[in-house]
């Protein structure tokens, strides 16, 4: 797989296990919902693990605005070669993350029941990833990150988002569970200004949608524990050593989000 941007890798400084990858993580996830062990207490576990996929197979989003006036075709502009570039970089963060809500969205329905696509589905959602005991290694540090970065990203929308997520009962996860969820609302309400200039930075736009993709794939990691049979097994293969280790699926989403887990 390519490697990850800088301003996109998370770090957490507290001695713990590096996360995965967005997209390893992901994809562990969606092979876990394609198995039978999910199939019946979380009814819509296989199309999740398909908006998963998605989410982890996105590359990049190309924009390319030179060339759309008619001016371009006799010098190459430079200008709108850059701008495209940056907007790509944000586009494809913003496109991942609307996959990722896709799988969101179904893991509310089954988790919550038909009412969890009325008002309230976010808030209901975040206080149920809030209730866990045994909050995953790093859920609360990707939370934070998230907070942090919408109130020092300028913008009024994400601000607003942030506040009302601070305001949330409940510990920090579920409160970057339902920020996560408003970057999605702020995002039709302007949120992100568009580059139409060279000043203008991806990284703040590209990173908010980054930890807010690691944010959803957290909470859908967090139902997932809570929903699995007790006894449901799942198997690891081992290509190196061309052999196999059968997990409790329960202990197994304790480490699969982990650089470690398999190992």
């Amino acid at each position: 797989m390519e490697s990850t941007p800088d301003y996109l890798r998370l770090r957490c400084l507290d001695g713990t296990p590096p996360l995965l990858r967005f997209e390893e993580h992901a994809y562990s996830l969606s092979v876990l919902l394609w198995g039978e062990g999910f199939n019946s207490t979380l009814p819509n576990a296989s199309k999740v693990g398909n908006w998963l996929v998605l989410a982890a197979g996105l590359r990049d989003v190309s924009i390319i605005t030179e060339g759309l006036c008619y001016d371009d075709i006799y010098c190459r502009n430079h200008y709108e070669m850059t701008r495209g570039t940056i907007a790509s970089g944000i586009a494809s963060e913003l496109t991942r993350l609307l996959f990722v809500w896709g799988a969101t969205e179904l893991t509310m329905r089954s988790a919550l029941g038909s009412k969890a696509s009325r008002r309230g589905g976010p808030r209901r959602l975040s206080q149920l990833v809030g209730a866990t005991s045994q909050p995953l290694l790093h859920h609360t540090c990707v939370a934070s990150s998230l907070l942090t970065s919408l109130e020092k990203h300028g913008s009024d929308e994400y601000a607003k988002s942030a506040k009302r997520a601070r305001n949330l009962d409940g510990p920090l996860i579920a409160k970057g569970t339902f920020a996560a969820c408003q970057v999605r609302n702020s995002l039709v309400h302007g949120a992100v200004e568009w580059p139409d200039d060279h000043e203008h930075s991806m990284i703040p736009n590209a990173r908010i949608g980054r930890l807010a993709c690691h944010a959803l794939l957290l909470a859908i990691h967090e139902v997932m524990r809570r929903s699995v049979d007790c006894d449901a097994t799942t198997i690891d293969w081992c290509e190196e050593r061309d052999d196999y280790r059968e997990w409790g699926v329960k202990e197994f989403l304790l480490r699969a989000h982990l650089g470690s887990a398999l190992t």
